[in-house]
């Protein structure tokens, strides 16, 4: 998720944030593999989920339909990122 999330670095998710209701990071589980992505409501009533930068063998950018979305589990809402100072 460079450059939101360098490579060392924490995220921190709040487990009981899992609903989607604008733009925002989320810590995703699909297929029993974990993945912080941004996801964001679209006008037609869709998500788009995407990386910072696009990752075609897992997960890549997409959009999906909410019933879809019951398929992938949204584990939380990114609400901390620590990062260490070099």
């Amino acid at each position: 998720m460079e450059p939101t999330i360098k490579a060392g670095c924490f995220a921190i998710a709040n487990m009981e944030a899992t609903g989607i209701i604008e733009r925002d990071l989320y810590v995703l589980k699909v297929e029993d593999k974990y993945c912080v992505r941004w996801v964001e409501p679209t006008i037609d009533g869709d998500y788009k989920i995407e990386s910072d930068q696009n990752d075609p063998f897992f997960m890549p950018n997409c959009t999906v339909t909410p019933m879809e979305l019951t398929q992938i589990e949204i584990i939380g809402r990114v609400e901390l990122i620590i990062s260490s100072r070099d």
